[in-house]
């Protein structure tokens, strides 16, 4: 078989430009691989962390069963469940009441000022 050679003649700033421009790009992508091993080491450290957080997680739920367990049981008629969620309510409305108050004072002694002035 005959290899056959092309020989291109390119100018010397044209060479430089471009060898310039391909060593520009070899070094990001350079940079990109080291990126990339580091997000691999993270999602690794990422997965470990998670397992371990996962057994703890697992473990303190059984110790929290048998704590759950240990511990005597309340009832709680519904009625002074029901009262306990109207007093906030209650307190609530006589807080909005004694501000509605006040800003019906406030609002009257400005009315006077500007009537004074």
């Amino acid at each position: 078989m005959e290899s056959k050679s092309l020989h291109l003649s390119i100018s010397q700033e044209d060479y430089l430009s471009n060898k310039k421009n391909v060593l520009g790009i070899q070094a990001d992508l350079i940079a990109l691989m080291e990126k990339v091993s580091i997000l691999k080491d993270i999602r690794s450290r990422k997965a470990l962390i998670y397992r371990a957080l996962s057994s703890e997680y697992n473990s303190l739920l059984k110790d929290f069963s048998k704590f759950k367990k240990t511990l005597p049981e309340v009832k709680v008629s519904r009625a002074s469940v029901r009262e306990d969620i109207n007093s906030p309510d209650a307190e609530f409305e006589s807080k909005a009441s004694n501000m509605q108050s006040e800003l019906l004072e406030i609002q009257a002694k400005l009315e006077r000022l500007n009537a004074l002035g």
